[in-house]
């Protein structure tokens, strides 16, 4: 037979433990292990900075999903302008050496608008027409607010009153007489 070792009954329990092996023994001080950690408490500035980002990119994503939802729903195209035509009535040209002018009575011009949409409307409320020649204003007109309907054209006349303004990169040609 094997020899057993059986601990001795009249010996005192080690480290002031009791016979039971349940019983843990407590370990000394060195080998009490790291230090529990300690709760941080969150600064309030950073919760809130927090909140607000998230609130933002929420309310990001949400406006991200209407805008396509509209564009799916509506497929919107944009509207098509044409200059159809364009007349100057009474034209004057003073031909001076240093400075030549020209004045007009009425410039008119026909402008369409075609709204290819089927489901999308405009309204037209303040439309300012500017006429321009060499970096000049020549005339300037404005349009009364209009409604446009879904597959719709528009026709409009547009008449720009007559004002004096200098040619400054025309050259015109020197006539003779003979």
């Amino acid at each position: 037979m094997a020899d057993q070792i059986y601990p001795d009954k009249g010996l005192p329990p080690l480290n002031g433990a009791s016979g039971n092996p349940k019983q843990q023994i407590p370990l000394p001080a060195a080998y009490a292990g790291p230090p529990a950690p300690r709760r941080r408490r969150r600064n309030t500035v950073c919760i809130c900075l927090g909140c607000i980002l998230a609130i933002l990119v929420v309310i990001v994503v949400i406006l991200g999903i209407a805008a396509l939802v509209i564009y799916l729903v509506l497929h919107p195209k944009a509207p098509r302008y044409q200059l159809l035509d364009a007349r100057i009535s009474q034209i004057n040209v003073s031909v001076s050496d240093p400075n030549p002018q020209m004045s007009y009575d009425v410039i008119a011009f026909t402008w369409q608008a075609y709204n290819p949409n089927k489901k999308i409307s405009f309204y037209y409320d303040d439309i300012q027409v500017f006429l321009f020649f060499d970096l000049s204003q020549i005339g300037q007109s404005s349009l009364a607010p209009f409604f446009q309907g879904h597959k719709d054209t528009t026709t409009v006349e547009i008449d720009l009153r007559g004002k004096n303004f200098l040619f400054t990169r025309l050259r015109l040609p020197s006539c003779r007489q003979t």
